[in-house]
């Protein structure tokens, strides 16, 4: 599972797996999720991450319970990235999160 976080616009990427894109489904306002042609989940979009996001119902509703703990992870530690001072708007990260389920 690899992820993008950009703080100049608040928006995370989690690409849970590599298959292509069939189609975006909206979770909540500013909660999509890409799914390949079965409707399984490839990747979560959140925009103004900082906020938070309805991690539990992405789980629930797409069966994610192997990357769950991963996913409450990512979702904590971006919430005090926005503290960021206005002086580093360009402040970006990317990574991989393994756990013994995926």
């Amino acid at each position: 599972m690899e992820y993008t976080y950009e703080a100049d616009t608040d928006d995370l990427y989690v690409r849970l797996r590599s298959e292509a894109v069939a189609r975006t489904l909206e979770v909540t306002n500013g909660c999509l999720v890409d799914v390949d042609y079965k409707g399984e989940a490839v990747g979560i979009e959140v925009l103004s991450a900082s906020r938070g996001w309805p991690v539990q119902d992405v789980v629930r509703q797409f069966h994610l319970y192997d990357v769950h703990p991963l996913l409450n992870e990512l979702e904590q530690h971006i919430r005090p990235v926005s503290a960021v001072p206005a002086a580093q708007p360009n402040l970006a990260f990317s990574g991989s999160l393994q756990g013994t389920g995926s």
